[in-house]
């Protein structure tokens, strides 16, 4: 829904940001499809910020069509953009998170592949 609702946003950064959130959730979903156990770690953060991000943005696109120009739309319309934006870093720390355990899991496998080869 954020993919199809982002081609509605005239701002060029502001759909750059959208379509980062997207292509990370995608690749979100993809980890969980091969690591399903990570899936409780990360159900409510999906949950909440795709719901959220979804929200903000049809509110974003209903007070943009209505082309009325008034300081205070202007500011909430500003105060959504940096929001999105920092959903986007939100998104991109919870895949690091996720692929934090894989970059443990691979150091601990080469210092035991070290230790070996120095015994032997």
């Amino acid at each position: 829904q954020i993919e199809s609702l982002s081609k509605q946003i005239p701002k060029q950064d502001l759909q750059g940001d959208l379509k980062e959130i997207v292509t990370t959730a995608h690749k979100i979903f993809a980890n969980l499809a091969k690591q399903p156990k990570d899936a409780s770690k990360v159900r409510d953060f999906l949950e909440y910020y795709l719901g959220t991000s979804r929200d903000i943005l049809q509110k974003y696109i209903e007070l943009t069509d209505q082309g009325i120009e008034d300081e205070s739309i202007s500011k909430v319309l500003q105060k959504a953009e940096v929001n999105l934006h920092n959903i986007t870093t939100a998104f991109k720390k919870q895949q690091i998170r996720m692929l934090d355990d894989k970059a443990f899991s691979l150091d601990v496998a080469i210092d035991v592949l070290k230790t070996k080869i120095k015994l032997n």
